[in-house]
């Protein structure tokens, strides 16, 4: 084991646990460029993340970055929000390692003093050479021992609790053979056999929290042909007990996008996409609904979802998967998220959302019949502005007064844009 790891991970766990702290485990790398005296440098900082159990059973997870000084000295621990932007940004880049706990190094340890019948604070104190050789005298391998104990973790680490998948709430099977773009299935994008299942579950019995690769309530597992079921290393929880994503769901033909809010969402690590992302809630009937969407890479908040098909949903149509491709879903997420949000009708509930198709990043589009109200409140405003200026010059009003109702905001932008294209083309002839 590397007892230098174990102490780093001990010391930090010291500074940052609270009451309900379990476990501290180190999760990936981040590498960035500093500018220093001699010129920039890259500084690579270790990634941890602290599990909280609280008291009614949920479950908070806190980031923390930290690396070693040129003494081999901690840096003071920076602990991040779960919603701070800027790392979150950092995270989807994030060089991911497999797993290490602190509490599986604890158990790795004394299992090494075990074995050598001595305490693990002399396993801590002894040089890599009295441990070699104290592992020789027993006939024991430091090599197979570190192999054997690192096989067995990653085992634990993947294989989730059968009490999980006996004791859950709901639960929602995928058919990970559906194509989710013009292209791909999930199966190809997450990088699994054909023909298996993804599995979203609500547990309501988890012994050991600790053990799970996921803080969130809801929990992605994929199920294999063979019917065996293991967590999946493509899948990075991003979203916690309730996600903090601004998702924009897509219904199964494009005829609506709707806001909607999500218990929880994964980041997908693929070779095939980018900024891919799966969402969970629980629907209006108690069941789980799951989405495939992209992370707007600009705010990293926003995102754009289909519903992935499922018993009580129908797969969804050709017009809609060619807009999920990377060709097209990916580059136009920015432009589709200003769309969507800037439409009145997102404002009345998410009950009227706009097609898919209105989220085109065209202002214009969707925007028929308040155009043709301005345009004909005086004929000098279609002479002298563009449909897009008219319609920029709507959202401006929009913003400016964002309490005022709709009427009024039409009323505004129409007194405005007459009286400048008055002065620009001189008094109307009557």
């Amino acid at each position: 084991m590397d007892k230098s790891l174990y102490e780093i991970m001990q010391e930090i766990y010291a500074q940052k646990k609270t009451e309900f702290s379990k476990d501290i485990k180190l999760i990936g790398t981040l590498t960035s460029e500093e500018d220093t005296p001699n010129g920039k440098v890259l500084v690579t900082n270790d990634v941890f993340v602290i599990i909280d159990e609280m008291p009614d059973g949920s479950t908070s997870q806190k980031f923390i970055i930290t690396g070693l000084d040129k003494d081999g000295k901690i840096y003071p621990a920076q602990e991040i929000a779960q919603d701070d932007l800027s790392f979150l940004a950092q995270f989807q880049n994030m060089n991911k390692v497999e797993v290490v706990s602190l509490n599986e190094l604890d158990k790795q340890l004394e299992k090494i003093a075990k074995k050598l019948g001595v305490s693990k604070e002399d396993i801590r104190t002894m040089s890599e050479v009295d441990l070699g050789k104290a592992l020789d005298d027993k006939g024991l391998s430091k090599d197979d021992l570190d192999k054997d104990e690192s096989q067995e973790t990653k085992q634990d680490e993947k294989t989730p609790d059968p009490n999980i998948l006996n004791n859950v709430s709901a639960k929602q099977e995928i058919d990970m053979n559906t194509k989710v773009d013009d292209r791909y299935t999930l199966a190809d994008i997450l990088g699994v056999p054909a023909g298996s299942k993804l599995l979203v579950v609500y547990p309501t019995n988890i012994p050991d929290r600790s053990k799970l690769p996921y803080s969130t309530n809801l929990i992605c597992m994929i199920q294999k042909p063979d019917g065996s079921i293991e967590y999946s290393d493509a899948l990075t929880q991003v979203g916690g007990k309730d996600s903090d994503k601004n998702v924009y769901e897509v219904n199964r033909d494009g005829s609506r996008v709707e806001e909607k809010s999500v218990k929880s969402s994964f980041a997908v690590k693929s070779s095939i996409v980018k900024n891919g992302i799966i969402t969970a809630r629980i629907g209006s009937m108690g069941y789980i609904e799951v989405g495939f969407g992209y992370i707007d890479k600009t705010s990293n908040k926003d995102v754009v979802s289909e519903r992935l098909e499922d018993q009580h949903t129908r797969y969804t149509t050709y017009e809609v998967r060619k807009e999920f491709s990377q060709k097209e879903g990916v580059d136009n997420i920015t432009d589709k998220m200003d769309e969507i949000k800037e439409h009145p009708e997102m404002s009345k509930n998410g009950q009227n959302g706009i097609t898919l198709a209105e989220a085109d990043g065209d202002f214009s589009t969707g925007h028929e019949e308040v155009l043709e109200q301005i345009k004909a409140y005086n004929p000098n405003i279609s002479e002298v502005f563009t449909d897009e200026e008219i319609i920029d010059r709507y959202h401006s009003m929009c913003e400016k007064y964002p309490d005022d109702n709709e009427e009024d905001k039409i009323r505004y932008t129409q007194e405005d844009l007459a009286e400048d294209a008055e002065h620009m083309r001189g008094p109307m002839e009557h």
